[in-house]
């Protein structure tokens, strides 16, 4: 596995570009985005991939150790990015694109869940047998599942629910009082969903209103971490405290 995430790698690397002379600031926009999240969804089919291998060999250890150490911080990424996004669209497209949320995000998405979900409850049904209707039901809204991996569409699309209904709600273009109430809802569904699911289920949801923060605050938050503070002192406890989290 080390060599295939060798070659990830190196793909990515292949896109770099150095900055002799001060950073991107485009750093956060939907080409480098892309690029950040393509080696991310690299490394989560890896992931993924090993459920389905053994890794045996003594070129696996060090893939295992790095897995072990990053863990969530893999889908961490694409949390932020999400609550990102929303919160641009949403400063600059205001209440119209918020009236379509449900249709354009929330049950579109859902859409192409259910697809997934539809071919690995064949599989099920093929090997198993006919689940219950109960368990249907909640593998479609990604609760259960056949099989397949459902806590991250499920978490997204309550993430989205909740951002919905507060600035849906509550019309104002402070926006500070929409986030402060979607941390709020966030943290009393995290406590909630967790007597019912492991804590990957809910351990990153506050990695979502984070990238809604730093789309509010960009400007300061970059003068602060980038002209303030030491760059090499701010990537040692940015790396410090990015990994390690419990999968």
């Amino acid at each position: 596995m080390i060599c295939f995430f060798f070659i990830l790698c190196l793909l990515l690397a292949s896109n770099f570009k150095i900055y002799k002379n001060g950073y991107c600031t485009a750093y956060l926009d939907k080409y480098h985005c892309n690029t950040i999240k393509g080696f991310f969804i690299g490394i989560v089919f890896l992931n993924h991939f090993t459920d389905y291998a053994k890794l045996n060999n003594y070129l696996d250890i060090p893939y295992m150790h790095f897995m072990h150490y990053i863990n969530q911080f893999q889908v961490s990424l694409f949390l932020f990015y999400s609550g990102y996004g929303l919160m641009i669209s949403i400063m600059k497209k205001g209440i119209p694109y918020i009236k379509k949320m449900p249709s354009h995000r929330i049950i579109r998405t859902l859409i192409h869940f259910d697809i997934a979900v539809t071919i690995y409850l064949m599989i099920s049904i093929y090997k198993t047998g006919v689940p219950s209707f109960k368990d249907v039901v909640l593998g479609y809204i990604g609760w259960g599942g056949f099989g397949n991996s459902n806590w991250y569409i499920f978490a997204i699309l309550i993430l989205w629910i909740i951002s919905f209904i507060v600035f849906y709600i509550f019309k104002t273009n402070k926006y500070v009082l929409q986030l402060s109430l979607t941390v709020l809802f966030i943290i009393v569904f995290a406590y909630l969903i967790s007597f019912y699911k492991p804590s990957y289920w809910y351990n990153t949801l506050l990695c979502f209103p984070l990238g809604m923060y730093f789309a509010l605050f960009k400007d300061k938050i970059e003068e602060l971490l980038l002209k303030k503070i030491n760059v090499w002192l701010y990537w040692c406890i940015l790396m410090s405290l990015g990994g390690g989290h419990t999968y």
